[in-house]
């Protein structure tokens, strides 16, 4: 299905910086702002939601470079990982990327979410 989502990228020189990606059905995903970011195409390792929490924490069954969090609910849904903070705002999709691999997420916040790991 067409649309734009919101993605979190790491720039090359560090820092991280938020970037519109446009995906249409009839080919791959195009970035809409930032020259200094290469959005690559990456593979779903494992779907989770908020009944697999435990104490507070998603934990995915390998590591993930990145996470695409659906935010079914009716409030924002705070995600932390390798120890900064995103907030997916409530009836958004979000992908995550980071530099470091992780396997686990702190949730600081209750919600209604899918959240998919992403391997390279």
């Amino acid at each position: 299905m067409p649309g734009v989502t919101v993605e979190t990228v790491n720039l090359p020189g560090g820092g991280t910086r938020d970037v519109l990606i446009y995906h249409d059905d009839n080919g791959p995903a195009q970035l809409l702002g930032g020259a200094d970011v290469q959005v690559a195409g990456r593979n779903a390792l494992e779907d989770l939601t908020q009944a697999d929490e435990s104490g507070g924490a998603l934990a995915f069954s390998q590591a993930v470079v990145g996470v695409e969090v659906e935010n079914t609910g009716a409030s924002d849904v705070v995600f932390t990982i390798n120890s900064t903070a995103f907030t997916i705002t409530a009836g958004t999709v979000r992908t995550i990327y980071q530099a470091t691999a992780f396997t686990t997420i702190t949730v600081t916040t209750t919600g209604t979410y899918r959240a998919t790991g992403l391997v390279s």
